[in-house]
């Protein structure tokens, strides 16, 4: 299912200045849709970042790499075994 597009941050990828500074005043003249963009930061943060979730990432990366590096030990082993 596709996520909506959601703005949580904002981002001033072109480094102007003026244009970080007019978003931010715009949040500032508009606290209703700062906290409305804060809580959904926090809760993407929580729903996609959480330690659990890091965690996993973790773990699942570390038993691919250890299943690529045993199978091809494995392999290597088997195919210098005469039958």
């Amino acid at each position: 299912m596709a996520q909506p597009h959601v703005v949580t941050i904002i981002l001033n990828t072109n480094r102007r200045e003026g244009m970080l500074v007019a978003a931010m005043d715009r949040l500032w003249r508009n606290p209703a849709e700062a906290e409305q963009m804060g809580t959904r930061g926090r809760q993407r943060m929580v729903a996609e970042f959480s330690l659990d979730q890091w965690l996993e990432r973790w773990a699942g990366l570390i038993q691919t790499l250890w299943s690529a590096l045993c199978g091809s030990v494995l392999t290597s082993a088997i195919s210098h075994i005469a039958w």
